[in-house]
Protein backbone atom coordinates (compact mmCIF):
# COMPACT_ATOMS: atom_id res chain seq x y z
CA UNK A 1 0.00 0.00 0.00
CA UNK A 2 1.38 3.41 -0.83
CA UNK A 3 1.65 4.18 2.89
CA UNK A 4 3.36 0.47 3.17
CA UNK A 5 0.62 -0.98 5.77
CA UNK A 6 0.00 -3.45 4.17
CA UNK A 7 1.96 -6.10 1.78
CA UNK A 8 -0.17 -8.59 -1.08
CA UNK A 9 0.95 -11.71 -1.54
CA UNK A 10 -0.86 -13.66 -4.35
CA UNK A 11 0.01 -17.75 -4.14
CA UNK A 12 -1.80 -21.01 -4.35
CA UNK A 13 -3.87 -22.35 -1.77
CA UNK A 14 -1.52 -25.06 -1.43
CA UNK A 15 1.24 -23.12 -0.98
CA UNK A 16 -0.71 -21.03 1.59
CA UNK A 17 -2.03 -24.29 3.64
CA UNK A 18 2.16 -25.01 3.81
CA UNK A 19 3.05 -21.58 4.86
CA UNK A 20 0.83 -20.53 7.48
CA UNK A 21 0.30 -24.07 8.85
CA UNK A 22 -3.24 -24.20 8.29
CA UNK A 23 -5.89 -26.37 5.90
CA UNK A 24 -8.19 -23.77 3.47
CA UNK A 25 -11.83 -25.03 3.05
CA UNK A 26 -14.71 -23.96 0.84
CA UNK A 27 -17.54 -22.56 3.41
CA UNK A 28 -21.01 -22.21 1.59
CA UNK A 29 -23.44 -18.71 2.02
CA UNK A 30 -26.43 -20.07 2.39
CA UNK A 31 -28.45 -16.68 2.46
CA UNK A 32 -26.12 -15.96 -1.07
CA UNK A 33 -25.42 -18.89 -2.55
CA UNK A 34 -21.71 -18.21 -2.14
CA UNK A 35 -18.88 -20.80 -1.90
CA UNK A 36 -15.81 -18.98 -0.12
CA UNK A 37 -12.30 -20.75 0.83
CA UNK A 38 -11.48 -19.86 4.20
CA UNK A 39 -9.27 -21.63 6.72
CA UNK A 40 -9.92 -22.72 10.26
CA UNK A 41 -7.16 -21.11 12.04
CA UNK A 42 -3.15 -20.12 10.78
CA UNK A 43 -0.12 -20.08 12.30
CA UNK A 44 2.80 -17.64 11.87
CA UNK A 45 6.87 -18.10 13.89
CA UNK A 46 7.18 -16.04 17.24
CA UNK A 47 9.74 -14.12 15.96
CA UNK A 48 7.47 -12.55 13.53
CA UNK A 49 4.00 -11.32 15.90
CA UNK A 50 5.58 -7.92 16.30
CA UNK A 51 5.70 -7.58 12.52
CA UNK A 52 2.32 -8.80 11.88
CA UNK A 53 -1.21 -7.65 13.05
CA UNK A 54 -3.44 -9.72 10.63
CA UNK A 55 -3.30 -11.77 8.01
CA UNK A 56 -5.99 -11.22 6.12
CA UNK A 57 -7.73 -13.77 3.44
CA UNK A 58 -7.32 -16.32 5.78
CA UNK A 59 -10.12 -17.04 8.89
CA UNK A 60 -12.23 -13.91 7.89
CA UNK A 61 -15.92 -14.94 7.09
CA UNK A 62 -17.38 -12.78 4.85
CA UNK A 63 -19.89 -10.28 5.94
CA UNK A 64 -23.92 -11.34 6.73
CA UNK A 65 -26.35 -8.85 5.60
CA UNK A 66 -30.09 -8.62 6.45
CA UNK A 67 -31.92 -8.33 3.23
CA UNK A 68 -34.02 -4.91 3.81
CA UNK A 69 -36.25 -5.61 0.76
CA UNK A 70 -37.82 -7.68 -0.91
CA UNK A 71 -38.15 -7.28 -4.85
CA UNK A 72 -41.13 -7.50 -6.14
CA UNK A 73 -41.54 -7.92 -10.10
CA UNK A 74 -44.93 -5.78 -10.25
CA UNK A 75 -44.05 -2.96 -7.20
CA UNK A 76 -44.66 0.56 -8.59
CA UNK A 77 -43.51 2.02 -4.96
CA UNK A 78 -39.62 3.35 -4.86
CA UNK A 79 -37.73 4.30 -1.97
CA UNK A 80 -37.54 7.44 -2.91
CA UNK A 81 -41.38 8.10 -2.79
CA UNK A 82 -42.01 8.03 -6.45
CA UNK A 83 -44.39 6.12 -8.05
CA UNK A 84 -46.29 5.32 -11.54
CA UNK A 85 -49.09 5.82 -12.51
CA UNK A 86 -50.86 6.30 -16.12
CA UNK A 87 -50.67 9.44 -15.24
CA UNK A 88 -47.00 9.85 -15.13
CA UNK A 89 -44.71 10.33 -12.37
CA UNK A 90 -45.99 11.32 -8.98
CA UNK A 91 -44.67 12.42 -5.41
CA UNK A 92 -46.44 11.34 -2.50
CA UNK A 93 -47.48 13.98 -0.33
CA UNK A 94 -46.12 12.36 2.90
CA UNK A 95 -42.72 11.83 0.80
CA UNK A 96 -39.64 12.24 2.35
CA UNK A 97 -37.91 14.76 -0.34
CA UNK A 98 -34.71 17.26 0.02
CA UNK A 99 -36.98 19.90 1.25
CA UNK A 100 -38.27 18.11 3.74
CA UNK A 101 -34.82 17.09 5.20
CA UNK A 102 -34.18 20.68 4.79
CA UNK A 103 -36.76 21.49 7.25
CA UNK A 104 -36.36 18.43 9.53
CA UNK A 105 -32.65 19.05 10.31
CA UNK A 106 -32.61 22.82 9.55
CA UNK A 107 -30.13 22.59 6.70
CA UNK A 108 -30.04 26.08 5.22
CA UNK A 109 -28.57 25.87 2.28
CA UNK A 110 -27.91 22.70 0.16
CA UNK A 111 -25.15 24.47 -2.30
CA UNK A 112 -22.12 22.04 -2.01
CA UNK A 113 -18.26 23.03 -3.41
CA UNK A 114 -16.93 21.36 -6.94
CA UNK A 115 -14.04 21.07 -5.22
CA UNK A 116 -14.76 18.64 -2.86
CA UNK A 117 -16.64 15.52 -3.20
CA UNK A 118 -18.60 12.95 -1.11
CA UNK A 119 -19.12 9.21 -1.74
CA UNK A 120 -21.99 6.15 -0.97
CA UNK A 121 -20.51 3.02 -0.33
CA UNK A 122 -21.85 0.37 -2.09
CA UNK A 123 -21.66 -3.55 -1.83
CA UNK A 124 -23.22 -7.15 -2.28
CA UNK A 125 -24.05 -6.05 -5.94
CA UNK A 126 -25.98 -3.03 -5.74
CA UNK A 127 -26.34 -0.78 -8.89
CA UNK A 128 -27.58 2.76 -9.38
CA UNK A 129 -29.11 3.79 -12.37
CA UNK A 130 -27.87 7.25 -14.04
CA UNK A 131 -30.86 7.72 -15.43
CA UNK A 132 -33.40 7.30 -12.15
CA UNK A 133 -30.88 9.96 -10.80
CA UNK A 134 -31.91 12.30 -13.58
CA UNK A 135 -35.39 11.78 -13.10
CA UNK A 136 -34.86 12.39 -9.22
CA UNK A 137 -33.24 15.69 -9.98
CA UNK A 138 -35.84 16.40 -12.54
CA UNK A 139 -38.52 15.69 -10.68
CA UNK A 140 -37.57 18.08 -7.12
CA UNK A 141 -35.88 20.86 -9.10
CA UNK A 142 -32.62 20.00 -8.45
CA UNK A 143 -29.46 20.76 -10.36
CA UNK A 144 -29.13 18.35 -12.62
CA UNK A 145 -25.46 16.53 -12.44
CA UNK A 146 -24.31 12.87 -13.16
CA UNK A 147 -22.57 10.58 -10.21
CA UNK A 148 -18.50 8.92 -10.64
CA UNK A 149 -19.11 4.97 -10.36
CA UNK A 150 -16.17 3.75 -8.76
CA UNK A 151 -15.72 -0.35 -10.52
CA UNK A 152 -19.02 -0.05 -13.04
CA UNK A 153 -21.84 -0.84 -11.19
CA UNK A 154 -24.57 1.60 -12.93
CA UNK A 155 -27.47 0.03 -15.19
CA UNK A 156 -30.22 1.00 -17.24
CA UNK A 157 -32.16 -2.05 -16.24
CA UNK A 158 -33.65 -2.55 -12.58
CA UNK A 159 -35.76 -5.11 -12.94
CA UNK A 160 -33.08 -7.92 -14.14
CA UNK A 161 -31.90 -10.53 -12.12
CA UNK A 162 -28.33 -8.56 -11.67
CA UNK A 163 -29.41 -4.98 -11.12
CA UNK A 164 -30.88 -4.19 -7.90
CA UNK A 165 -30.86 -0.41 -7.25
CA UNK A 166 -33.18 0.09 -4.09
CA UNK A 167 -30.21 1.15 -1.99
CA UNK A 168 -27.85 2.26 -4.36
CA UNK A 169 -30.76 4.74 -6.01
CA UNK A 170 -31.76 6.01 -2.57
CA UNK A 171 -27.90 7.06 -1.46
CA UNK A 172 -26.72 8.07 -4.66
CA UNK A 173 -29.93 10.60 -5.02
CA UNK A 174 -30.07 11.96 -1.59
CA UNK A 175 -26.25 12.66 -1.00
CA UNK A 176 -26.42 15.18 -4.07
CA UNK A 177 -29.33 16.17 -3.37
CA UNK A 178 -28.75 17.56 0.10
CA UNK A 179 -25.29 18.64 -0.68
CA UNK A 180 -25.25 20.05 -4.45
CA UNK A 181 -22.84 20.99 -7.02
CA UNK A 182 -20.23 18.56 -4.30
CA UNK A 183 -18.77 15.82 -6.72
CA UNK A 184 -20.69 12.76 -5.80
CA UNK A 185 -19.33 9.08 -6.26
CA UNK A 186 -20.62 6.03 -6.03
CA UNK A 187 -18.18 3.68 -4.85
CA UNK A 188 -18.64 -0.02 -5.12
CA UNK A 189 -16.64 -2.56 -3.16
CA UNK A 190 -16.95 -6.38 -3.56
CA UNK A 191 -15.18 -9.27 -2.59
CA UNK A 192 -14.53 -11.15 1.00
CA UNK A 193 -14.14 -8.27 3.05
CA UNK A 194 -15.64 -4.99 1.20
CA UNK A 195 -16.29 -2.97 4.63
CA UNK A 196 -12.33 -2.60 4.61
CA UNK A 197 -11.23 -3.28 1.37
CA UNK A 198 -12.86 0.31 1.08
CA UNK A 199 -11.27 2.35 3.43
CA UNK A 200 -8.10 0.88 2.73
CA UNK A 201 -8.85 1.79 -0.82
CA UNK A 202 -10.07 5.22 0.15
CA UNK A 203 -6.80 5.72 2.59
CA UNK A 204 -4.59 5.48 -1.13
CA UNK A 205 -6.29 7.97 -2.41
CA UNK A 206 -4.38 11.45 -2.25
CA UNK A 207 -7.52 12.92 -1.82
CA UNK A 208 -10.04 11.16 -0.57
CA UNK A 209 -13.47 12.05 -0.81
CA UNK A 210 -14.71 14.20 2.39
CA UNK A 211 -17.60 13.25 3.39
CA UNK A 212 -19.10 9.24 2.77
CA UNK A 213 -22.21 7.48 4.10
CA UNK A 214 -22.30 4.06 4.51
CA UNK A 215 -26.18 2.58 4.72
CA UNK A 216 -24.69 -1.20 5.25
CA UNK A 217 -24.36 -3.07 8.21
CA UNK A 218 -23.52 -6.97 9.04
CA UNK A 219 -23.90 -8.84 12.25
CA UNK A 220 -20.95 -7.83 14.41
CA UNK A 221 -21.53 -11.11 16.14
CA UNK A 222 -20.48 -12.96 12.49
CA UNK A 223 -17.60 -10.63 12.17
CA UNK A 224 -13.67 -11.42 12.98
CA UNK A 225 -12.34 -9.85 15.35
CA UNK A 226 -9.49 -8.91 12.79
CA UNK A 227 -11.75 -7.02 10.59
CA UNK A 228 -13.25 -4.95 13.57
CA UNK A 229 -10.20 -3.64 14.84
CA UNK A 230 -8.66 -3.21 11.27
CA UNK A 231 -11.78 -1.16 10.36
CA UNK A 232 -11.91 0.93 13.28
CA UNK A 233 -7.98 1.58 13.03
CA UNK A 234 -8.54 2.48 9.21
CA UNK A 235 -11.43 4.82 9.68
CA UNK A 236 -9.64 6.76 12.70
CA UNK A 237 -6.76 7.54 10.57
CA UNK A 238 -9.07 8.60 7.88
CA UNK A 239 -10.86 10.94 10.36
CA UNK A 240 -7.01 12.16 11.15
CA UNK A 241 -6.36 13.57 8.20
CA UNK A 242 -10.46 15.54 7.87
CA UNK A 243 -12.18 12.83 6.76
CA UNK A 244 -15.81 12.47 7.35
CA UNK A 245 -17.66 8.61 7.62
CA UNK A 246 -21.21 8.23 8.44
CA UNK A 247 -22.86 4.44 9.12
CA UNK A 248 -26.37 3.38 8.87
CA UNK A 249 -29.00 5.34 10.98
CA UNK A 250 -26.14 7.79 11.34
CA UNK A 251 -26.06 9.10 7.28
Amino acid sequence: SPRKEYIKVTNTISTWEKVLLCNYYDWMDLSQDKIYTIADEYSIPNDLNDSIEWIFNTVQTPPLFHRKYQRKADSSVYKTNLRYSSDGLTVDSDAVTVSFLNDYYDITSNEGNQTLSQSVFETSGESYSPNDLTIFQQTFNLPIESAIDYNGYNTTDCYSTSGYCYEGNLDIQYISGVSQYTTSIYWYVGGDNPFLTWLIDMSAQSNPPQVNSMSWGSLESETSESTLEQFNTEAMKLGLIGVTITISSGD
